[in-house]
Order: structure tokens, then C-alpha cells, then sequence
């Protein structure tokens, strides 16, 4: 009975929403012109800053650096010869581009051999001044070997600025930083402004090689604008393909499709008023709510074309298909809606965004493939390309007797394969590690990753962190015992096997100490005395030319911290953090308080926040989900029963991210939300049909033979456009969205087996044919 008033209600609801469609169809356009206005006022955001947004001690950490000793954010040009460097053009090229990178707009200072600072002089006269001020390369007496000469003095420029080969060099284009506010700056602009000087000169033998946060950035957007403007048309393309074979009608085309525009759009209208920015996660939006949208208009679709095929006409099949679907779309899509919003209590702002955008969309297309697709498919009625053949009403529906009859004979084998294989994935899976190689995003035919290893390969190694030492006192870096620690540190970094280069004022202090003692090198170390340390950083400070500094942004004007960069080999996450670990313990054993930061720094500790995330969320979503599948059927084991298919496919897919080697990072958690999100959607529309057969007194067998016939047809041809849809990504440039796309296809796939496999052969255990069975308590009720 109670059964029979839901129908009616929901009937009755139809016909509301038909008689006033019109007016829904106006306010829903109104609502979609201005979600649509506010796209534009997106702006792109690649830094890694942004995913720490909304950790404000990190990120305020980050601030005082840059505040303290300069933004880290730079363009790098690699300076190539096939001989060596030194020769007259090559050296003047260099010294003209360490000059005109000025006067490109955004960045504030630039770095070379040439303006690097070098320690000159003797007992009585000390020298601290870049090398462009001691050569003029236009006077005819002017000899490389003699710049070569005077570079070979100071060890810290070998796999710093220069190569040891003496063939390539670097030159350092900083960019304004962050906390000065302004416009964002637009890398791609900035990149071709820097690829614009470069052919004003004339190169001849020269090779110029650019990379760079700067460039990974320009990349990155580039790798996002083509993943979402080229790969998602033709992840359209094949839904559209599979979409017609399967119905083979013009109006299941463009009705959906448009509709799923119509959803996108407003989730990033939606994202646009809560500030979202566009970055590499969100660029993966549009095809997880592209799979959101098609499954719940294809359940509308199915039963739609199989009431017109009974007969029905369009108004009458489509009332029949709302009300079959209202339900379980509603709740499939709060439950998927719940899986996304979880991921709000991430600490990284992109994860949020994710969660925002896929969790709004999850009930934007709810609403627009329930509430306005079937307006549009009545209005359309007299256009309709829909043809009943000769035979279609005597083929019927899906027959799955046969089918559920096996699964009925080798339940229990079924069963056993089902607990074997959650197992081993479960094994599988806590062999995987968290790790991550950011470097590695991009495919190995993009440019900046190629100029990037070669940058490894000459100088030994590139990024590292920056380590701050605290001396806890004003004035403090100038106490002899401190500095002596410091340096006694650094010796023990260097003599690490990762490691290729360290950059610190310490270097200078020492070289400076040996200079002021006539030279003599047993006079290279830190001052016993706090008043020569106090004299040689009185010399650092009275560099003339701020912009090509390159030891004062090496302490603080106070001097009470000074500043450490690392140049190693490391390029992992685990790997990198393993060794943050170490460099932290043995600065505490040496009693120094130390920070590491810097961009790269955290872009490591990124994928470990990911995970966290990925834990977080995703257990908060279960025990959502859970809730409510026990709240919609009543039953806390059923809730329980219906949980296990859903986390199943999750658990494979790690699983398989173990045996091919792939690590746990951010694409983990892509999948994860996505693939939970369809698997509940498939449980449920399973199981409500499954209970309301139980409720109207059909046996266990017959019930699902019904639901299967019915609904696992539609969850066969959403699974097929979905593989389909989420494959093409394996055409993508952003490694991330590859693994995205290839493992949402394996997930998905395995979702579909488990519900028409597994999960019937589980509740196919207490059947006995001919036996007397236990109606189940349900809320479907009569």
C-alpha cells in the first residue's frame, strides 16, 4: 500500500512538473545564464602554494621566506655550447640576457656567472663584487681565460650556475613574489616574453633551453587546457557513438549531452562564487561529472525506450521512468554527493575544489536529467527519430533467468572467489606506498621535462629544499660558535651522496677569513672572533646593486637567520621526505634549530597531505554511505550488505596500482571519489528494485531475475560509455590524468562485475528453490 501512494505522489509530482514546464524550463535558464556568467571570472592557478591555501602556517612559513631572502618562483634559461662557455660571443650573450631579464614585466632580479659576487683582495683591501664590475667585455685586452680563472676560485658555482663541463650554464630569472600582491602572474605571457628576448640576439653556436617553475607552470596550464578542451570533446565524441548504438535515436543524443554542458557549466558557476581557481585537479571536473550525468540519464533512458517499445507514448513512458528512477537517482546522487563533499575537510585547496565542483555537479545533474530532461524530451515529441520495428515488441526485455540460474548453481563458488579476491587485494594494497615523482607529471615528450633531466644530467642534480637556520637572536649568525656549527652541518651535508651542490654564506665567510690572512688557506674556516665575522658581513651588506645580489638574500637583515640551499639528485617524494627526516634529526643532535621549506619542499610533503586526504575523506564518505544505505533500507546488515560491492572495486584498483608499481598519489584520489560514487550509484538501483520485487512477494530468484532483466541493462550500457569516456584520458599529457583515466576504467569494470556477479551470488545464499522464504522488512513497503 505504501508502495502504491509513493507511486502515485510521484505521478502526481510528473504531472505537476509538465503542466508548469514552461515556467521550470524559464527559471532554470535564468539560473543557468547566470552560473554560465560567472565562469569567466575563473582564474588559472599552478603554484604550489595554492594547494596549501588554506593552511595558513605553512603557507605564512613560506611568506617569511620569500619576505626574508626572495621568491624561489623563477624562469631558467640553460645556456648551451658545444665547446665551452667561455669565449667571447657566448660570454656577452650571457651577460646581455642577465641585464634584459629586468625588463621583462614580473621579474625583480636575475642570477649568473656574471653577477654572481666573488671575495677579491688582500690584508689591506677587500673586494665583495659581481664579476660584471671587474670585466668589460668590450675592452680588446679582455681574455675568458682570465673570467675562467677567477670563476674556478669559488667552489660553490660547479653544479650551481655552472657545469663541469664547462659547457652549459644557468642564468635565473626571479619572479615577483606573491605576498606584493597584484594580478597573478600569467606564466605563459611571461615564458614568451623570455622566448622574445632570446631571439632578438643573435645565438649563432649558442643553444638556449628553458625551464623553471616558471615553465612547468606555463606547461602545466597548457597539459590542463588541452586535457580538458581537446580530450574531453572526444571523450564526448565516443559517449555520442555509444550513446546512438545503443538507443538509436538523435534525441538520446543532444537531449543529454547538452544537459551534461548545461551541469559542468553550472558546478564551475557554482566553484566561480566560492573563488575556485583553475588548476590541474580541477581540470579533471568535467569528465567526472560527464560519468556522474550519463548514469543517471541512462537509467531514465532505458526504461523510457522499453515503455515505448511496450506501446506506451512519450508522455506515459517518460511519467513511468520518472517515477521507477526518482528515487534511486535522488539517493544515488546524495550519496555521491556525500562522497565529494567529504573531501572538504582536506587541508589542500585543490582537493577541496574537487569536492566542491564533483559535489554540487552530482546534484546539478540530478536536477537537470530528472527534473528538466523529461520537459524536454515531451516538448520534443513531434521531432522524435524514435521507430518501433517490426520485432521490438515481440523481443521483449532482457531475459536474465538463464543467467541468475547460474549464478544460483555456483553461488557458493562465486562467494568464495568474492572473499579470496578481497583478500589478496587487501594484501596488495597495504604493499602499495605513498609516493609521488611531481617532475614526472608530464609525459617525456613535453619540453620542460626534457630540458629538466638534462639539467640533472649536467649539473648532477637540480631541486632541494631550503633549510633556515635560527640563531634565536638578533645579531645571532655572528657568533663564532653558531657559525661554526652551521658550517660543521653543511660539511656533513656535502659528503651525503645525494646531494650536488650547496649555496649558503657560510662558503663566503670562510673564503673571506683566508683572504683577510694574506691568503693563506689554514685560514679557511668560520673566525674565532665575533668582530672579523661582524666586519666580513659589513662587507656583504655593501653590495651596491640589489637586484643581482647574491649573498644578501642569504641571511636576514636583522642576522638573526641565514639560509641554505640544496642541490641534489633525490627526485621522489618518499625519498625527499625520508631525507628531511634526517637532516632534522642531525640538526637537533648538532643543537641547531632549522626549518625546511620552499616550494620544492612542499611539493613533496604535497602527496603525503594527499593520502592523508585521500584516508580522511574517503572513510568519512563510508560511513556516510553506510548510514544512509542503512536509513534506506531499514537495516543495518543491509546497509552493511550493500556497503561491501561499493568499497570492493576501490580496493581492486589499489590493488592493481600494486602490481604495476604505480604508487598511491593524487590520481588515487580521483579514482576513489569517482569510481565510489558510480558503485553506489549501481548498488542502489540494484537493491531498490531488488526489495521492491521482495516487498510485492516474489521470491528471491524471481526478484532479482526482474531486476536484473530490467535495470542491469542500463547498468551494463552506463558502464560500457563510461569505460569508453574515461579511456580516452590514456591520450592525455598529465600523467595523472592517464593513471585517472586507465584505472576509472578497470574500477568501473570491476564495480560492474561485483554488483551482476558477486553481490547476486551473495544474496542468492539463503535461496532454496520451493522453500517458503522471509519477506525482508523494506521501505518499499505495501
Amino acid at each position: 500500500m505504501q508502495n502504491d501512494k509513493n507511486r502515485e505522489r510521484l505521478g502526481e509530482f510528473f504531472d505537476h512538473l509538465q503542466r508548469h514546464k514552461w515556467s521550470y524550463l524559464f527559471a532554470s535558464a535564468v539560473l543557468v545564464i547566470f552560473l554560465f556568467s560567472q565562469i569567466f571570472k575563473i582564474q588559472p592557478d599552478y603554484t604550489v602554494k595554492y594547494w596549501f591555501q588554506s593552511d595558513k602556517k605553512l603557507i605564512d612559513q613560506l611568506e617569511t621566506f620569500e619576505k626574508n631572502f626572495g621568491n624561489q618562483e623563477s624562469i631558467i634559461l640553460i645556456i648551451d655550447h658545444p665547446e665551452s662557455i667561455f669565449n667571447k660571443p657566448t660570454l656577452e650573450i650571457i651577460s646581455r640576457v642577465t641585464d634584459d631579464l629586468l625588463d621583462i614585466p614580473n621579474i625583480t632580479s636575475s642570477r649568473s656567472i656574471f653577477n654572481y659576487n666573488i671575495v677579491q683582495g688582500s690584508e689591506d683591501e677587500i673586494n665583495v663584487r659581481p664579476l660584471y664590475d671587474e670585466f668589460d667585455l668590450e675592452e680588446k685586452s679582455f681574455f675568458p681565460e682570465t673570467l675562467k680563472s677567477k670563476i674556478k676560485i669559488d667552489k660553490q658555482l660547479t653544479n650551481f650556475l655552472i657545469s663541469k663541463d664547462e659547457k652549459t650554464t644557468l642564468i635565473y630569472g626571479f619572479l615577483r613574489p606573491s605576498f606584493e600582491g597584484g594580478k597573478t602572474i600569467d606564466h605563459i605571457e611571461l615564458v614568451q616574453n623570455v622566448k622574445s628576448l632570446m631571439a632578438s640576439y643573435d645565438l649563432k653556436d649558442v643553444d638556449v633551453k628553458l625551464t623553471g617553475s616558471s615553465k612547468f607552470q606555463e606547461e602545466f596550464r597548457k597539459v590542463s587546457e588541452k586535457d580538458l578542451f581537446v580530450i574531453t570533446p572526444f571523450m564526448i565524441l565516443m559517449v555520442v557513438i555509444f550513446l546512438f548504438l545503443s538507443f538509436k535515436t538523435l534525441e538520446s543524443i543532444y537531449i543529454p549531452i547538452g544537459l551534461i554542458f548545461l551541469c559542468i557549466g553550472s558546478a564551475f558557476g557554482i566553484g566561480s562564487l566560492f573563488g575556485v581557481r583553475f588548476e590541474n585537479m580541477v581540470s579533471a571536473v568535467p569528465g567526472i561529472l560527464f560519468s556522474i550525468c550519463i548514469a543517471d540519464s541512462v537509467h531514465l533512458l532505458v526504461t523510457f525506450y522499453f515503455n515505448k517499445k511496450e506501446g506506451l507514448n512519450t508522455y506515459e513512458s517518460m511519467r513511468n521512468s520518472f517515477i521507477k528512477n526518482f528515487t534511486p537517482t535522488l539517493l544515488t546522487s546524495l550519496t555521491t554527493g556525500v562522497g565529494f563533499f567529504s573531501l572538504l575537510t582536506s587541508s589542500l585547496t585543490p582537493i577541496k575544489n574537487l569536492g566542491i565542483l564533483a559535489g554540487v555537479g552530482s546534484i546539478f545533474a540530478w536536477f537537470y536529467t530528472i527534473l528538466v530532461m523529461p520537459s524536454l524530451f515531451i516538448i520534443m515529441d513531434r521531432w522524435s527519430t524514435f521507430k518501433i520495428s517490426k520485432d521490438s515488441s515481440k523481443k521483449g526485455n532482457f531475459n536474465a533467468s538463464p543467467f541468475v540460474s547460474y549464478l544460483n548453481r555456483f553461488k557458493y563458488a562465486f562467494t568464495f572467489v568474492f572473499f579470496l579476491i578481497v583478500s589478496s587485494s587487501l594484501y596488495l594494497s597495504s604493499t602499495n606506498e605513498v609516493n609521488s615523482t611531481p617532475q614526472e607529471y608530464l609525459s617525456e615528450d613535453v619540453e620542460v621535462r626534457r630540458n629538466t633531466e638534462y639539467i640533472r644530467e649536467k649539473f648532477g642534480g637540480l631541486t632541494g629544499p631550503e633549510i633556515i637556520f635560527d640563531s634565536g637572536e638578533k645579531d645571532g649568525i655572528k657568533n663564532p660558535k653558531f657559525l661554526k656549527a652551521v658550517s660543521d652541518y653543511i660539511e656533513w651535508i656535502e659528503k651525503l651522496s645525494v646531494v650536488s651542490n650547496t649555496v649558503s654564506v657560510v662558503e663566503s665567510v670562510k673564503t673571506m677569513n683566508k683572504v683577510l690572512n694574506d691568503g693563506d688557506v689554514n685560514f679557511y674556516k668560520i673566525p674565532d672572533k665575533r668582530g672579523t665575522i661582524a666586519e666580513i658581513f659589513l662587507l656583504q651588506t655593501m653590495e651596491s646593486n640589489s637586484s643581482s645580489s647574491t649573498l644578501s638574500d642569504q641571511f636576514t637583515a636583522d642576522f638573526r637567520k641565514l639560509r641554505l640551499t640544496i642541490s641534489w639528485t633525490l627526485r621522489d617524494s618518499k625519498s625527499n621526505v625520508q631525507m628531511y627526516e634526517v637532516l632534522e634529526e642531525e640538526a637537533k643532535k648538532r643543537n641547531l634549530n632549522i626549518e625546511i621549506t620552499g616550494n620544492s619542499a612542499l611539493g613533496n610533503q604535497m602527496n603525503g597531505f594527499i593520502v592523508q586526504t585521500f584516508i580522511e575523506s574517503m572513510g568519512l564518505a563510508i560511513g556516510l554511505i553506510f548510514i544512509i544505505l542503512s536509513i534506506l533500507f531499514k537495516s543495518i546488515r543491509l546497509g552493511f550488505f550493500s556497503l561491501i560491492p561499493n568499497v570492493m572495486p576501490v580496493l581492486l584498483g589499489t590493488a592493481l596500482m600494486s602490481i604495476l608499481d604505480h604508487s598511491i598519489e593524487a590520481g588515487a584520489v580521483m579514482v576513489c571519489a569517482v569510481c565510489l560514487g558510480i558503485s553506489v550509484d549501481d548498488t542502489i538501483h540494484l537493491m531498490v528494485n531488488f526489495l521492491r520485487k521482495r516487498k510485492e512477494g516474489l521470491s528471491i530468484f524471481d526478484s532479482l531475475e526482474h531486476t536484473i532483466s530490467h535495470t542491469g541493462v542500463a547498468l551494463v550500457v552506463t558502464t560500457l560509455i563510461l569505460i569508453v569516456g574515461f579511456g580516452v584520458f590514456m591520450f592525455a599529457d598529465f600523467i595523472p590524468n592517464i593513471r585517472f583515466g586507465m584505472y576509472s576504467a578497470v574500477v568501473l569494470f570491476c564495480a560492474l562485475v561485483i554488483d551482476l556477479i558477486f553481490l547476486p551470488a551473495l544474496l542468492l545464499l539463503p535461496y532454496k528453490s520451493n522453500a517458503k522464504e522471509k519477506i525482508v522488512s523494506s521501505p518499499f513497503s505495501k
